[in-house]
Parts: structure tokens; sequence; C-alpha cells
């Protein structure tokens, strides 16, 4: 299970303002969670698949904007964009998601237009791990640190998504936490522009992305075990 920790507080803003709760009324968010330095927009799928609104949900984030990073707590998040966070009990449910064929695309859009970034954390104690990271600057900047003296630097001028370059100038994509809006970016311009690349995950995570990448995209995985044991010891 998942745990509220220190770093950051629930808030139901339906509860919090009347004006907000008719504005977002119908939206499928959980609550916001404020970190020291971002604000996220929390969704709670379990282990089935919803039906998700873009016009709804867009609401319900350009409301916590307003009453938070721009508003009640402008001083701290200066009126950043809102973030996402998606729970759910198993990779199994985002594969679905990032697979599913809609004629309207609603699913998509949902995961891929509202939210910058948009994390999928599963309801364990791997999400548990992740989710502790996430709210914690120094651990994010130190996950990914390491990895940049790796790769070749990247290119912002590049057509694909990517964070850094192989050895071979193949796009990478550093994707321990799954940030739904990239890693569908990045499979759109290697099968777009008939590329390869590579992602770097865990190894809990890399099953589902080998299924979702196809061929064309090499995933190698590091330890999520090590990790923990490195971040959180007992």
């Amino acid at each position: 299970m998942l745990y509220i920790i220190t770093c950051f507080t629930l808030i139901a803003l339906c509860e919090a303002s009347h004006n907000c709760g008719k504005a977002i009324r119908g939206s499928r968010a959980m609550g916001t969670l404020l970190t020291p330095t971002h604000v996220f927009a929390v969704y709670n799928t379990g282990s089935a698949e919803t039906q998700w609104y873009e016009l709804v949900e867009a609401r319900y984030s350009a409301e916590v904007q307003a009453y938070i990073s721009r508003g009640l707590l402008l001083a701290q998040y200066k009126g950043e964009d809102v973030g996402g966070i998606m729970i759910g009990d198993n990779l199994d449910v985002l594969y679905k998601y990032l697979t599913a064929e809609t004629k309207t695309g609603i699913i998509r859009d949902f995961f891929t237009k509202i939210y910058h970034p948009f994390y999928f954390i599963t309801n364990d104690h791997h999400g548990e791990a992740l989710l502790r990271i996430l709210c914690d600057n120094n651990k994010m900047t130190e996950l990914t640190s390491g990895m940049f003296n790796k790769y070749l630097p990247p290119n912002p001028k590049h057509y694909i998504e990517h964070d850094a370059f192989t050895e071979d100038e193949k796009p990478a994509l550093f994707c321990f936490l799954l940030n739904i809006p990239r890693l569908a970016k990045f499979k759109t311009g290697i099968e777009l522009y008939k590329e390869t690349g590579r992602v770097i995950t865990f190894d809990f995570q890399k099953d589902m992305l080998e299924r979702y990448l196809g061929k064309e995209v090499e995933v190698r995985a590091l330890s999520i075990r090590t990790l923990i044991e490195r971040f959180f010891p007992t």
C-alpha cells in the first residue's frame, strides 16, 4: 500500500472551496499532493480501467493551479503548472490504457495532454519508494544525475523525446518514474522516424515497457531493490 508521508499533505479541494467544488464536479481526482516544490493532482485507478474525460480533468487542473499554486500558496509554488500522479494496482493497468483503442481518443488525450509530468505509480512497496523519491528533490537529482555521466548529452532540437544519447547516438529516455506523456512521445517519435532507441528503467517495469515499446527500443533495467536499500536503509 502507498502511505501519506510527512513531506506532503493530501487536500480535498472540493471541501476546501465551495466555488472550486462546483467547478470541478465530475472529476475523478482523489485530491492534490503538495510536495515542498511541486503540486500534483492525484488519481487512483485501482485494477480497473476507467473512462477519463479530458475537459473535466482539465478544469480540475486549472482550478488546482488557480487555488493553490497561483493563489493560496503562491509564494511557495510561484504559479507553476500542476502535474499529475496516477496510482494503479499494477503495470498491466497502465499497459491497457496506453494501448487502448477508442473512437474519440479520450483515454489517450487524458493521459498525454492534461498534466506534464503525469506519473504512473504502482500501489505497492515499489511505488511507495518511488513516491517518496518524487517528494524529495535531492533524491530525484541523485537518481538521475549518475546516468548522465554514462550517456552523451541531449540535443533540445532533436525530433524524438529523449534525455540523452547512447554511445551510438540513439535517443535514450530515463524512465525510472513512468512519466506517461514523455513515454508516449518517445514511442511515437521512434515509430514516426523509424528509429531505434533505449529506455532505462527499473526491473519491475521492464516487461511492460518491452511489450509497449516493441523491438525497436532496447529496455535496460536497474534493480529497484538496490535503490530502496540505498535510499531507505532500515
